[in-house]
């Protein structure tokens, strides 16, 4: 992974860390455990915080995981770090959804340390409310 690559993932693993542990819920329907990228109340699961409002279409959150997302909505901009074959990325954004899917928000910290252990990154400064 070069440094420009580097860079990008850190920024993304910033914005994730610092949305997840800020809202300490998981976005799933209510009383449900499929997780949405937008669910009730405003919440976000760790990819839905990263799409725009303005590229957000509610029908992703029926059968779309990291993969399929990519494949059928390439032009994301959360997907513009991902070149030609550069699947790395992809691996790693499929890590923060597996976060916060199958873990509890309890355990999302100590998941989260593990994932920027494997990748090399910096855990981003959580501001107090």
């Amino acid at each position: 992974m070069n440094k420009k690559q580097k860079q990008q993932m850190q920024k993304t693993f910033n914005k994730v860390v610092r949305h997840l542990l800020k809202q300490k819920k998981r976005s799933a329907r209510e009383g449900g455990r499929l997780c949405l990228y937008r669910g009730p109340n405003g919440m976000k699961c760790a990819i839905g915080c990263l799409i725009p409002n303005k590229e957000y279409k509610e029908k992703m959150d029926y059968g779309y995981d990291v993969m399929k997302l990519w494949t059928s909505y390439p032009k994301l901009s959360v997907f513009k770090p991902v070149k030609h074959r550069e699947h790395e990325y992809l691996k790693f954004l499929c890590m923060c959804q597996d976060i916060h899917d199958f873990n509890y928000p309890r355990q999302w910290k100590k998941e989260l340390l593990a994932l920027a252990n494997k990748y090399e990154l910096t855990f981003p400064t959580i501001k107090p409310r």
